[in-house]
């Protein structure tokens, strides 16, 4: 799919490109990085606009998976959407909801109160949907029909699908490294919130799940009985092995003989 989207791309730039993809299967959703340099085949600045970025692409993308997979019926989409009803993370049913409640974050799904905004069908399931965020504690019904969101809920689904995403990356290198472990037993570290040093062993490393900044993942089956999941700078994590004995912990500098020069 990647050198067939990269072909509609250079025949729409008119040029050859040299370009380097690498596909990823570390988060629930595998995808493709792709690498372009910016130099034409006639050795010119490569210039792409930023409409062809922004929404160029996305379009070829979207012919060649037509072209393969088919039309996407109406009674698919409004499967997916039920699907998305019970989901603990951020969905379109959540975006239209809060779109719909605007700056105030209220919404009004009472009949005759939004004519036009949502269909009989769509109304069910954003009432399910709120029922849902509701015994999440990301929601709350003042009046029957009259809902208020909270101002925490995208970033607080946007962190839950995370988690989700790590779990699924734990799971996999679990299999890999031959380890069984239950979700109660894992223990996530996003920042320095280790409270006291961890030993284990190393099962699993690669990219933290924001790709796009520098820090890496070790997964480590812990002494303490926990598989721990920790992320840290990519210089912090060079040298590390599966496989290798480590203690997890935060990182307390030593004073050395030029500090204390410093100091007096």
């Amino acid at each position: 799919f990647t050198r067939e989207l990269i072909t509609c791309v250079e025949k729409d730039l008119d040029t050859e490109l040299d370009w380097v993809a690498v596909d990823h299967h570390n988060t629930g959703h595998p995808h493709s990085h792709v690498v372009v340099r910016g130099v034409t085949d006639d050795g010119k600045t490569l210039n792409i606009a930023g409409d062809y970025i922004a929404r160029g692409i996305r379009y070829r993308a979207c012919e060649i998976l037509t072209r393969d997979l088919g039309l996407q019926s109406e009674l698919e989409v409004q499967q997916q959407l039920d699907r998305e009803v019970d989901q603990e993370r951020f969905t379109r049913l959540d975006r239209e909801l809060v779109q719909h409640a605007g700056e105030k974050l209220e919404l009004d799904t009472r009949l005759g109160q939004e004519d036009g905004a949502f269909g009989d069908t769509q109304r069910y399931r954003l009432l399910k949907r709120l029922k849902k965020l509701e015994r999440m504690g990301l929601a709350k019904e003042a009046e029957t029909g009259q809902w208020t969101l909270s101002p925490n809920l995208e970033r607080t689904l946007r962190a839950m699908g995370e988690r989700g995403d790590i779990i699924k990356t734990m799971h996999r290198e679990m299999r890999n490294y031959g380890v069984e472990r239950g979700v109660g037993d894992f223990a996530i570290h996003r920042g320095p919130d280790i409270k006291r040093w961890i030993p284990g062993r190393v099962i699993g490393k690669g990219l933290a799940l924001n790709e796009m900044t520098d820090r890496m993942h070790v997964l480590v089956d812990g002494a303490d009985g926990r598989l721990h999941y920790a992320e840290m700078p990519q210089r912090n994590a060079e040298g590390v092995k599966i496989g290798d004995l480590v203690g997890l912990g935060r990182a307390t500098p030593e004073v050395r003989p030029a500090d204390r020069d410093i100091a007096a």
